[in-house]
C-alpha cells in the first residue's frame, strides 16, 4: 500500500503517459515521424516512472529509470515479456544510440509502435491496481478512468468501465464505437462483453466514468447488477432514475477529473459525441 502523496504521483505519471500517446498520434497525423516516436518514448518512460513510484523507488535519470524498472518488473514477473518488448525497443535503443534511433523515422516504422505502447501502459496500470489496492473503491474508478484514457488514445470516446466482484476487477472495457465501428460498444457494454459468460451477476458492481445511457442501463437492469458507481453525470445525465426505479443503487462520485475529461472531449469533438448519444 502506498500513501496518498505517492498515489497522486503515480496517477499524474500515468495520466501523462496517456496524454503523451495522444501527442504522438497528433504528430503522426502531420507526418512528423521523428517527433511521434520521441513522444512514444516519453509515454513509456512516464509509465515506468509511475511503476517505480508505486514501489517507493525514485530514479533521477532516464538510464536510472530504465535499469530500475527493468530489474523490478523482471523480478516480479507480473508483466509479460511480450508486452515489455516495446520498452526495450524504445528505451534501451534510445539510450544506447543517444537519440540516433529516433533519426530519419518513417511511417512504416512508427505506426506499428502505437498499439504495443498502449498495451504496455495499460499493463502497468492494471498490475499496479491488482498489487496495491485490491479493495479500494477509488482504485476501481481509477481503473475505469484508465480505460477511458486508453480509449481516447486510440482515437475513441473517453468512457471506461470495470466490473468488480469480491473486491477484484473481473472485466474491463471502454467505448469502442470508433475503433470497431460498432454503435453499441459503449464503455459498459464493452466491459460486460469482455467479462464473457460469468453466470450470475449477483454481487457484482459496475463502475463507469460517466452515467450510463438507457442502452447500458437496460443491460445493467437485465443482468440484475444491483450497484453502479459513476465518475460523473454533469456532462451527461444518463438513465439514473431508470436504474433506481428498477432497484439499482447508483452512486455518483462527481469527480472533477471525469468531468474535465468528458468536457474536453465534447468541446473537441461535438459531432462524434452527438453520434454516440443519438442526437
Amino acid at each position: 500500500m502506498i500513501n496518498g502523496e505517492s498515489r497522486r504521483l503515480v496517477e499524474r505519471r500515468l495520466k501523462r503517459a496517456y496524454e503523451t500517446v495522444e501527442e504522438a498520434h497528433l504528430m503522426a497525423e502531420h507526418g512528423r515521424w521523428n517527433t511521434a516516436v520521441n513522444r512514444l518514448y516519453y509515454a513509456v518512460f512516464y509509465a515506468a516512472h509511475a511503476y517505480l513510484a508505486a514501489h517507493g523507488q525514485v530514479a533521477k535519470t532516464h538510464k536510472g529509470t530504465r535499469l530500475a524498472f527493468g530489474a523490478l518488473v523482471h523480478s516480479q514477473g507480473k508483466i509479460a515479456d511480450e508486452v515489455l518488448k516495446i520498452y526495450h525497443e524504445l528505451v534501451t535503443e534510445r539510450d544506447n544510440a543517444d537519440y540516433g534511433f529516433f533519426m530519419d523515422m518513417e511511417k512504416e516504422q512508427v505506426m506499428p509502435l502505437f498499439e504495443p505502447v498502449r498495451a504496455l501502459i495499460s499493463a502497468i496500470e492494471r498490475t499496479l491496481a491488482e498489487q496495491q489496492f485490491p479493495a479500494d473503491p477509488d482504485l476501481f474508478m481509477q481503473a475505469a478512468i484508465a480505460e477511458a484514457r486508453l480509449g481516447r488514445s486510440e482515437g475513441g470516446i473517453p468512457i471506461g468501465s470495470v466490473l468488480v466482484r469480491d473486491g477484484q476487477i473481473i472485466a474491463r472495457g471502454h467505448n469502442k464505437r470508433v475503433q470497431e465501428k460498432n454503435p453499441i460498444l459503449h464503455g459498459e457494454m464493452d466491459c460486460l462483453n469482455n467479462a464473457g459468460r460469468i453466470g450470475s451477476y449477483k454481487g457484482t458492481t459496475i463502475y463507469s466514468t460517466l452515467m450510463p445511457c438507457y442502452m447500458c442501463a437496460g443491460t445493467i437492469v437485465q443482468f440484475k447488477i444491483k450497484k453502479v458507481i459513476v465518475g460523473e453525470s454533469r456532462t451527461f445525465a444518463g438513465a439514473r432514475a431508470f436504474m433506481e426505479n428498477h432497484g439499482v443503487e447508483v452512486i455518483d462520485l462527481d469527480l472533477p477529473e471525469c468531468v474535465q475529461m468528458m468536457g474536453e472531449f465534447i468541446a473537441a469533438e461535438p459531432e462524434l459525441w452527438n453520434e454516440d448519444i443519438g442526437e
